[in-house]
This record gives structure tokens, C-alpha cells and sequence, in this order.
């Protein structure tokens, strides 16, 4: 955890220089937290639904390829990227060939990133609460939509300079 990590990502300043998995269970003791520190290679298969919220974008396109791309075991996948006034969530099935085309059009190299001045990728407080707000409302969707994609929006920008702005696009 560094000191960049506060303002956006609701940590405290006792946090840091701990790991976020760390930090995250030191601020909700009454949840058990299963805390693993270590960087995720397969070591045990991914469940049904799978949160893809790492921090870079080459981690996310390793893990992707090797472990969530046309694996039957994983159902749903669910990505949220966040800059200072956008936020983008994905939300697809990575068992069909056209869902993992249109993640793979859209996904970017690291170099690509909005990059702040210190050298970390940008996102502000706000705009994050809201991408991940919707993203566990995807995930309330599927389950109750019988785990079905049918009527989510695969693909939803937030665009929040100046004023709040939906754009949505789904992917057959």
C-alpha cells in the first residue's frame, strides 16, 4: 500500500506499506478473509465468476489467457478499469468466442495507461465507488437472471468530466 492508494482506493493511512489484501482484511476484522499475498500462477483453479481487478494490464492479459480464456469452469468474468474521469466494466461470458474477441480488441498495453505524475496509473475516489458499485450489481444480475448475460450490458463507459455520461454496448 502506498501513500497514492489512500485518496482512491479507501484505504487508511495505517495501511500503509501493508499489501492491499492485508490492509483490507486489518480494516474488516468480522469478515473472514482467506489472506494470500502471493501472485496468482494457477495454483488452484479459478471459480465460477471471476472479479479480474488486478493492476496492470499485462498481469490481467496473463491471467486471462492462461487461466480464464475458454476454460469451462469459468462462467463469468468481470473487469473494471478506472482513470480520473472514465470508468470502463466488462462483463462477459470468456467461454464465447465473440466475448473474448471484444475483450481482447479492447484491452491495452500497460504504456497505454492514463499515468499520473508520480508515475502511477490515475483514478479518483468517486468514479471508482461508482465502476464498482456496478460491477457488483452485474454480478446480482447474473445470479438472478439464472446466471444468464441475457440483457447486461457487456461493455458499460462512464464518462464523469463535467457530468455523468452512460455508454453501453453488448456483444452477442
Amino acid at each position: 500500500m502506498e501513500e497514492h492508494n489512500i485518496p482512491n482506493q479507501a484505504f487508511l493511512m495505517t495501511c500503509l506499506e501493508m499489501n492491499k489484501v492485508e490492509a483490507l482484511a486489518s480494516m474488516a476484522p468480522w469478515v473472514d478473509i482467506d489472506v494470500r499475498t502471493e501472485f496468482y500462477e494457477g495454483q488452484t483453479p479459478l471459480g465460477d465468476v471471476v472479479f479480474l481487478l488486478i493492476d496492470t494490464m499485462s498481469g490481467r492479459k496473463e491471467i486471462f489467457e492462461k487461466h480464464i480464456r475458454m476454460k469451462r469452469n469459468v462462467r463469468l468474468m468481470i473487469e473494471t478499469r478506472v482513470g480520473s474521469d472514465l470508468g470502463k466494466i466488462f462483463t462477459l461470458d470468456p467461454r464465447k468466442p465473440s466475448h473474448i474477441k471484444y475483450w481482447e480488441e479492447n484491452w491495452f498495453p500497460d504504456d497505454k495507461a492514463e499515468v499520473s505524475k508520480c508515475g502511477s496509473t490515475i483514478s479518483v475516489g468517486p468514479t471508482g465507488d461508482i465502476i464498482s458499485g456496478y460491477a457488483v450489481w452485474q454480478f446480482m444480475n447474473w445470479m438472478l437472471n439464472k446466471e444468464s448475460l441475457e440483457g447486461l450490458h457487456h461493455d458499460l463507459t462512464l464518462a464523469t468530466r463535467g457530468e455523468l455520461v452512460a455508454l453501453t454496448n453488448s456483444v452477442k
